[in-house]
């Protein structure tokens, strides 16, 4: 798990010696589209943002990250929300869960591998094995003067 961007609590009891860690985490589902100053916004598609306590990632439906962010302003991070991620412009749809009200099991997510495709391979034409090309003898009605 990455810790680098999120905010961590530490907290440790002298009894047994344990530390806790807790990380804040909301998730929210979202459009997104490219940035623009028009009223009337074309969404592109739609997806999720990841928000810790100093950060955020958005991501498609498939899980690709389309953009990061530093500094969200919480008080953005409401139903219709319209916040700038990377070069995405964002608009909050619904809260999906927090670290308080857990993803419940039915949304987990699982990690599928996916196959790449193999490019076809290239062949040069001049390397490619063809018979030779031979016009016909001419006739003798094309040899008369």
């Amino acid at each position: 798990m990455r810790l680098a961007n999120a905010l961590v609590v530490l907290s440790s009891t002298a009894e047994d010696g344990e530390i806790e860690v807790r990380i804040s985490v909301r998730v929210f589902t979202v459009l997104w589209g490219k940035q623009t100053k028009k009223k009337h916004k074309t969404w592109e598609g739609d997806g999720t943002l990841e928000v810790t306590d100093c950060s955020a990632v958005l991501k498609d439906v498939g899980g690709q990250v389309l953009g990061r962010a530093g500094r969200v302003r919480l008080e953005l991070l409401e139903e219709g929300g319209q916040l700038n991620v990377g070069s995405k412009e964002v608009q909050i749809v619904e809260v999906m869960y927090t670290n308080e009200n857990k993803r419940p099991a039915s949304e987990t997510v699982i990690a599928t591998p996916q196959r790449v495709p193999k490019r076809p391979r290239r062949t040069s034409l001049l390397s490619a094995k063809h018979e030779e090309l031979k016009m016909p003898p001419p006739s003798h009605q094309h040899q008369v003067f």
